[in-house]
C-alpha cells in the first residue's frame, strides 16, 4: 500500500507505530509519502526518513499549479490513499474535488483529531470573557456586541464544512462512536449506520512505570499547553478550595503557553501554596511521579495525556466537556468524570482520591488495565479492516 499524508502532523505518534505493526504482522509493505507547500509542515525527522514533496506555490493546496504537481506526483508513485490529518476543508476542497474527478482509484481519508463541534464549543467559552479592550476588528466587534448571532453563524459554517468533507472524502475517521453520532446529527444523517463515518481511537503507548503505584508522590499534575482552551485557571481555583484540606499534597503545572504569566499571577492573587509551574519539559517522568492527573479543558478530543497517565498507574480525572471521556474512563473504577464545570464536585473528588490510599491504588491498577483497550494491536486491526474494506493493495 502506498499512502500520502498532507503534512506530518500526528504521524510519528499515532500512525507510524500502526503502520510498522501491520508490516511486522504480515499485512505487507506500506510506503508513506508526505506533501505540503510549507517546509515547516513536514517535520525534519520525517523528511529524513520518508520521501516528500514541497509544492512550488505558496498559495496553498487549492492553487492550480500545486494541484497539477501533486496529481503528477501521486500518479508517478502509484499512490493509493491520501490522508488529511488536520487541514481545514476550505483550504483543500478544490484539490480534493480534482482528485475525486481525475484519480477515482485514489481513496481519500479525513482524520478528525477532535470532537466534531470543537470550534464552536471553544469560541463559546472565549466569548464569555470577551471584553471591549480585545476588539480590534469588525469581526471582533460583532463577536462582542452579538455573541449569540456570531455563534449561530459559526455553527452554520461548521456544518457547511462538515457537509463538504462528507461529500469529498471516502471515509471520515473520528476518535469515538459518540463523535460519529454527533457528526451524523450535525449534517442531518438519520441512518443508524453510515459507512463513510467511522471511529478509530488513538493508540495508547504502554509505558512502564519506574515507581510502584503505592510509592507515587502525593502530587497532582496537569500536563499540557497553558492556553485558552485548556483553561488551567479552573484547576487553580479548585486547588484553592482543597489545599488546606490535603496539606501534604502539591500541584504541579507542566507545560508552557500564552497564558502562563496570567496563570502565575492568578496563583499569587489566590495566595496558593504548594503549586509549582514546571514549564515545558519531558512530561512522562513527571507524570510517573504523580498520583493523580487532571484535565479541566473547555473541550478535548481523545487526550493522549490521559492514556499516558493510565499506563503509568496515575489516576485520571476530568470534566465531561468531551463525550469520549466516557470511552476512556469508567467513573469510579479507573478514574473520575466530573460534570462540567462543577468545581465543587471536582474538588470533592480530588480530596477523596488524596485521602483514600486504597481507593486511589485500586483505581490506578484498574487504569493500567483499561488503557490496554487502546494498544497498538487492537487499533492496528481497526485500520487493517478499513484498508481491506477500501480494497487497497498490499
Amino acid at each position: 500500500m502506498k499512502a500520502l499524508f498532507l503534512g506530518s502532523s500526528f504521524f510519528k505518534g499515532l500512525y507510524e507505530p500502526v503502520f510498522h505493526y501491520l508490516e511486522q504482522t504480515g499485512y505487507g509493505p506500506i510506503e508513506v509519502y508526505f506533501a505540503h507547500y510549507k517546509p515547516e509542515a513536514i517535520d525534519e525527522v520525517v523528511r529524513k526518513e520518508y520521501p516528500s514533496i514541497l509544492l512550488h506555490s505558496e498559495n496553498g493546496f487549492n492553487d492550480k499549479m500545486n494541484i497539477r504537481e501533486l496529481i503528477d506526483y501521486v500518479k508517478s508513485r502509484d499512490i493509493q490513499i491520501i490522508f488529511n490529518p488536520h487541514i481545514p476543508i476550505d483550504e483543500i476542497s478544490t484539490m480534493i474535488r480534482t482528485f475525486k474527478k481525475e484519480l477515482k482509484h485514489v481513496k481519500r481519508i479525513d482524520l478528525l483529531h477532535n470532537c466534531t463541534n470543537y470550534i464552536v464549543i471553544n469560541k463559546r467559552f472565549q466569548l464569555r470573557d470577551f471584553s471591549i479592550k480585545e476588539v480590534h476588528s469588525c469581526k471582533q466587534l460583532v463577536q462582542f456586541l452579538l455573541p449569540k448571532l456570531y455563534l449561530y453563524l459559526l455553527q452554520k459554517d461548521v456544518i457547511r464544512r462538515m457537509k463538504t468533507s462528507y461529500q469529498l472524502f471516502d471515509r471520515i475517521v473520528t476518535l469515538s462512536p459518540s463523535y460519529v453520532d454527533q457528526y451524523k446529527k450535525s449534517i442531518g444523517i438519520h441512518r443508524r449506520i453510515d459507512e463513510k463515518l467511522i471511529f478509530i481511537p488513538n493508540i495508547a503507548t504502554q509505558y512502564v512505570s519506574k515507581l510502584p503505584i503505592s510509592n507515587k508522590n502525593k502530587r497532582i499534575v496537569y500536563v499540557g499547553g497553558l492556553t485558552e482552551v485548556k483553561s488551567v485557571h479552573r484547576l487553580l481555583h479548585i486547588w484553592k478550595q482543597i489545599m488546606d484540606v490535603i496539606p501534604d499534597w502539591e500541584l504541579h503545572i507542566v507545560g508552557d503557553g500564552p497564558k502562563r504569566t496570567e496563570l502565575e499571577n492568578l496563583a499569587q492573587q489566590l495566595v496558593l501554596r504548594d503549586v509549582e509551574f514546571c514549564g515545558y519539559q519531558p512530561a512522562l517522568p513527571l507524570i510517573d511521579q504523580a498520583a493523580i492527573l487532571c484535565l479541566v479543558s473547555n473541550v478535548e478530543g481523545f487526550p493522549t495525556v490521559f492514556t499516558e497517565a493510565m499506563s503509568l498507574g496515575v489516576v485520571p480525572i476530568g470534566f465531561d466537556s468531551f463525550s469520549a471521556i466516557y470511552d476512556m474512563i469508567d467513573h469510579g473504577k479507573n478514574g473520575m468524570i466530573i460534570p462540567c464545570f462543577d468545581y465543587e464536585r471536582y474538588a470533592d473528588a480530588l480530596v477523596a482520591l488524596a485521602k483514600d490510599d486504597q481507593m486511589r491504588i485500586r483505581m490506578a491498577e484498574a487504569a493500567k488495565q483499561k488503557v490496554k483497550e487502546y494498544n497498538i494491536p487492537r487499533i492496528a486491526s481497526m485500520w487493517k479492516d478499513l484498508f481491506e474494506e477500501l480494497k487497497l493493495n498490499h
